[in-house]
């Protein structure tokens, strides 16, 4: 049996006198099942639709995209895959899209679709910290963390 999923694009415009903001919001239905394929696939099938939306709202002149949460990491049932698969966001500054080296897979995604769709881009994935504290039950924490670009 296929599946079908569905995905909305809903443009919304903020006007004010002369100047406008275009946002646009993506409802998303997740893509993959963590249970069953690899946690990489689940993301980049997300990351591909993802991806797709914001060239949409960039042809409709969007100035934003907002993703919702969970959209591109869910399904944990183990700490093990949280850690596989969340990474370190840092602080602020620097462009993953360029500098790939040192950034992971999905912070570059996400800082690529806004250089090349010239638009803000925002979306929620786990951040991953070293645990500084003592005493300190587990090596890392997690955080349930938006990124804007």
């Amino acid at each position: 049996m296929q599946r079908v999923f569905l995905s909305q694009l809903v443009i919304c415009i903020l006007a004010s006198g002369a100047w406008a903001f275009r946002a646009a919001v993506f409802e998303h239905v997740q893509l993959g099942s963590p249970a069953t394929e690899a946690r990489s696939e689940v993301v980049a099938k997300n990351l591909a639709a993802y991806k797709e939306a914001a060239k949409q709202a960039a042809a409709e002149k969007a100035d934003m995209i907002v993703f919702p949460e969970d959209g591109i990491m869910f399904g944990f049932s183990k700490r093990a895959d949280v850690d596989a698969t969340a990474e370190d966001v840092p602080e602020r500054g620097g462009v993953p899209c360029v500098d790939k080296k040192d950034h992971l897979p999905v912070l570059a995604n996400l800082s690529c679709m806004a250089k090349e769709n010239q638009m803000y881009v925002v979306a929620n994935l786990v951040d991953k910290k070293p645990c500084t504290r003592q005493p300190c039950p587990e090596k890392t924490i997690f955080y349930n963390t938006n990124v804007a670009f």
